[in-house]
């Protein structure tokens, strides 16, 4: 077992780390951080903000600079604090996988999505980083498409919940069932720099809209994409058939494709049992909308698959290639 660390005490990301590490079959987590003034409390004392039950452990939280005697830290931190500790504690030599955006697409940092990796994590040195939770609905059906075909352009609408802001944001519409600003400021900008980054072509036409959304879990996006050469919805979905990874929470099957629009009652949970629960992507309703031009919607659970869920498959990923020793 590796020992593990998480960076935030009681944001929803973090909440949801300590959950999915809890009986974790590689990861045992011996220790959370916080920020100065949660120093010395528990996380029992927070309000628990998820719908699924607290884990039993229940850890004291150090500071920051307590952070020791572990192989693997995972960061939920604001991205102007882990801009700053994430660095010092991979130079210290832990891996840190972080859920933060400082240091996307920053040489020497990977952010990848690990089954879409084809260069067997290059270019990691103890720190990786997860994507944009928004990106993970695009970019895993269009990456399984351009294996077999061309895609010129790409247009995105995003339809993002509540939680994807955190629970402050989830907590105050709950309470007045008001939205008083559904913009997400420089969110469409992310999306398109991530996804061409993701898919490898700089020159990728892309075009973002986002929007927020009254759910509390769960983006769904509406995409538009035109291929290079003739094709149909038939061949497409047999290019949408994406297989996991070995690893214990990648799902057997990665998108789940179904005949209609995806939904939030009816296919948030897709990916399998257990810990998997959650951990896979839900594409609906794909159809020819033109001259090599076609749409699908997509959903898949932003603080599973999208954050908590993602830097922990980033973290197996790595002790599967050997980058991590074992303790």
């Amino acid at each position: 077992m590796n020992r593990c660390a998480i960076l935030g005490s009681s944001g929803l990301v973090s909440q949801t780390i300590q959950y999915l590490l809890e009986n974790h079959p590689w990861f045992e987590l011996v220790q959370v951080a916080g920020s100065e003034e949660k120093v010395g409390r528990y996380t029992s004392d927070f309000e628990w903000r998820l719908p699924f039950e607290r884990p039993r452990n229940d850890f004291k939280i150090s500071s920051l600079d307590d952070v020791k005697d572990v192989e693997i830290v995972f960061s939920a931190l604001p991205s102007d604090v882990a801009a700053i500790w994430e660095k010092k504690l991979a130079k210290n030599g832990m891996n840190v996988f972080s859920n933060a955006s400082s240091f996307r697409r920053v040489t020497g940092v990977p952010m990848l999505i690990p089954e879409m990796d084809d260069s067997g994590f290059k270019g990691y040195q103890n720190h990786a980083c997860a994507t944009n939770c928004t990106v993970i609905p695009v970019a895993i059906p269009l990456y399984a498409i351009t294996q077999q075909a061309s895609i010129s352009s790409v247009s995105v609408r995003t339809e993002q919940s509540l939680s994807g802001a955190g629970w402050r944001l989830m907590e105050e519409v709950n309470q007045s069932n008001r939205l008083s600003d559904d913009s997400i400021p420089g969110e469409a900008e992310k999306i398109v720099a991530e996804l061409q980054h993701l898919l490898g072509n700089s020159q990728l036409h892309v075009d973002v809209h986002c929007q927020r959304v009254v759910e509390d879990f769960g983006h769904i996006v509406h995409v538009e994409f035109q291929v290079d050469a003739p094709t149909s919805v038939e061949q497409l979905k047999t290019y949408l058939e994406l297989e996991g990874l070995d690893l214990p929470s990648s799902p057997k099957h990665v998108i789940q494709l179904v005949d209609r629009p995806p939904n939030r009652e009816a296919d948030l949970w897709f990916g399998g049992f257990g810990k998997k629960s959650g951990m896979g992507i839900t594409v609906g309703d794909l159809k020819n909308v033109g001259e090599r031009t076609f749409s699908f919607s997509a959903l898949s659970h932003n603080t599973v698959r999208g954050a908590a869920g993602g830097v922990i498959l980033l973290a197996e990923y790595a002790h599967s290639l050997g980058f991590i020793s074992k303790s």
